[in-house]
This record gives structure tokens, sequence and C-alpha cells, in this order.
């Protein structure tokens, strides 16, 4: 006797064996950036790198470093939005309240280390935004576009 097993029938049989199927759930790629200054930038021609690792359930490891900032205690803010650096706003990616603010040391240095950052990434271009102060956001003075690291 031939017996046909369509694609449920045999996870039907099989959860009758005892035998457990895992699909396996595709993660998402760490993502980096290189930040470059924008012609918006003025004096304070602002340079760095961004890398967010995924860290499970729509979470990200983020880390990421500015050179050029200025003095001590000047504060960055900075969004994921999507499409090219150098193109008019985008969407927003996340809460723009959950994103923390990069502020410089004395020697112009700025650092976020292993931050968790709950973030829904979407398929296509995306870019890493630097934005001028806390209450000029609307001006970028750097920006990288994210790509899957290699």
């Amino acid at each position: 006797m031939l017996v046909r097993f369509t694609t449920s029938g045999t996870l039907a049989a099989a959860w009758l064996c005892g035998i457990a199927f895992v699909r396996p759930v595709p993660s998402a790629p760490t993502l980096v950036a290189t930040l470059n200054a924008t012609n918006q930038a003025g004096t304070n021609r602002i340079f760095g790198n961004v890398k967010l690792t995924p860290s499970g359930d729509g979470e990200y490891r983020v880390d990421m470093s500015i050179r050029n900032g200025g003095g001590p205690q000047n504060k960055y803010p900075w969004i994921i939005r999507s499409g090219q650096c150098g193109e008019s706003a985008g969407t927003e990616v996340g809460n723009p309240v959950a994103y923390r603010m990069l502020e410089t040391t004395g020697d112009g240095t700025a650092r976020i280390v292993n931050a968790k950052m709950k973030l829904d990434i979407p398929e296509g271009v995306h870019r890493v935004d630097i934005l001028k102060s806390p209450t000029d956001r609307e001006i970028v003075v750097a920006c990288g576009v994210l790509s899957p690291q290699p």
C-alpha cells in the first residue's frame, strides 16, 4: 500500500510519532555603516562608524563612535531613516525617544557601546543620520548607509 503525505500530512504524522520539526528562523544580519560629514556639517566635520548587531526578538546591540564633534558635552541625536544619504527626510525607523544621544568628550569624540535598542528595520536601503543638535533635528551633519556586514 502506497501512502502519500502532503506537507501538512507529513507534519501531522511526525507529530503523532513524536518527531519534532524545527523551522530555522531567518536571523537579521549585522548592519554596519561608515559615517561621513555632509555639506551641512559646518566647522565640525563629523566622521565615524556604526554597527547594529541583532540580539534577538527585534532588538539590536548598538556600537557607534564619532570623531571631530567639537568640544566637550556637544550633543548629537541620531536616527535611522529609509533611503540613501542626501535624500529627503525618509521614513524614521523606531521611536526617536529610544535613540541614545551621542555626547562628546573633551577630545570631540563620542561613543555608544553595546546599548540595546528595540528596532524593526524593514527590507530596503536605510541610513544613519547624525543630526546637528537636540533642537535642530532637521540638519544632518553626518550620514552613513547601512549594509550587511561581510
